[in-house]
């Protein structure tokens, strides 16, 4: 009787099947809407240079290149570079008239402190306050996570900056 019990039992279990599904997704950098600016950022840093530096490059509604920039940030987390780039990329379009911005970095730990900051004794917590310092300047910024195969012009940008010397 116990095994008629264990039989049925397996016998109503469902199947665990799992199956290879492959899905292709392109993942490509896309223009914004029309008279708004993209803004792309990102850190890198160098273990043996114990070293870190940021890039990046705004582009138009069209996709046309608008200006890139590179700079050296010295020692720092990667976290640091993050918020720099993102720091002097909004610096570098509101400084040149622009209002409405969409920046996009491949950083998630970046864009989680943006958006739900993070503590006051955190040694990045100059950088966020700066940054929404900035956005506060009766303009419109939205700003998103993107994968790093979206971000690679901006990562080229961020790499270059470790060869400044």
């Amino acid at each position: 009787m116990i095994e008629d019990v264990k039989v049925a039992a397996a016998e109503q279990a469902p199947l665990n099947v799992v199956s290879k599904v492959q899905r292709h997704v392109v993942l490509k950098w896309t223009p914004t809407l029309e008279s708004w600016v993209k803004l792309n950022t990102d850190g890198s840093y160098s273990v043996d240079e114990d070293c870190a530096a940021c890039g990046g490059v705004p582009r138009d509604h069209h996709g046309n290149f608008l200006l890139g920039f590179t700079m050296k940030v010295g020692v720092c987390s990667i976290l640091h570079a993050e918020l720099w780039g993102l720091v002097h990329g909004l610096r570098f379009v509101l400084g040149r008239g622009f209002s409405k911005i969409l920046i996009e970095a491949d950083s998630a730990g970046t864009i989680e402190f943006l958006n739900k900051g993070c503590p006051v004794v955190h040694p990045c917590f100059p950088l966020v306050r700066e940054f929404h310092h900035l956005v506060g300047q009766n303009c419109y910024i939205h700003w998103k996570h993107v994968y790093r195969e979206v971000n690679f012009v901006a990562d080229s940008f961020a790499k270059n900056g470790l060869r400044i010397l």
